[in-house]
């Protein structure tokens, strides 16, 4: 006899890419997600993921590749706030595939254990001061990237995302020198 054992529930609405990350999500949690299909996301599903944003709440678990990163892009310039949260490529089974529904079933429990929120109108950290951080080094962003739970990204995107998390410049020093 099987026993009935109770998912973790997810209150905000989850926007993945697919229908196989939803099956991977359900199979492990109590949640309701919208599915991009993908890059080819259309202003009617953008409209109701604007909606439920402003009624429930929303989490952006997308791939860890270049399309998961684009659709992410594209939803935190449109939505003012977010949750996001991430898996890294190495937690992915070896495969053609890099995505969610690829992901061990410990490191998406561990990404919806590390949401993060973001809000795009912060300005916490200016261009001047990320500059004087040294974020030069592919070693330094991958630290910065790991200790905030964001997924790894250009100087670009690590900026924004350190202001969207509305990190100061102190707090991102400390940090560093503890590496």
């Amino acid at each position: 006899m099987q026993q009935n054992i109770k998912k973790p529930v997810i209150d905000e609405v989850v926007i993945v890419e697919g229908k196989t990350d939803t099956s991977k999500l359900k199979s492990i949690f109590t949640v309701d997600t919208i599915e991009t299909n993908g890059l080819s996301i259309s202003s009617k599903k953008i409209n109701e993921i604007i909606s439920i944003s402003k009624k429930k709440g929303i989490i952006l678990f997308l791939d860890p590749d270049g399309p998961g990163e684009k659709i992410r892009k594209k939803l935190t310039e449109i939505i003012p706030n977010t949750k996001q949260c991430f898996i890294e490529k190495k937690d992915i089974k070896k495969g053609k595939k890099i995505g969610v529904a690829e992901a061990s079933v410990e490191s998406i429990i561990k990404a919806f254990k590390n949401v993060t929120k973001f809000s795009k109108n912060n300005n916490s950290i200016e261009w001047k001061d990320y500059l004087d951080l040294n974020l030069n080094s592919k070693k330094s962003r991958i630290f910065i990237c790991k200790k905030f739970n964001i997924s790894y990204c250009n100087h670009k995107q690590l900026f924004k995302r350190l202001n969207m998390l509305n990190l100061s410049y102190e707090d991102v020093k400390k940090l560093l020198l503890v590496q």
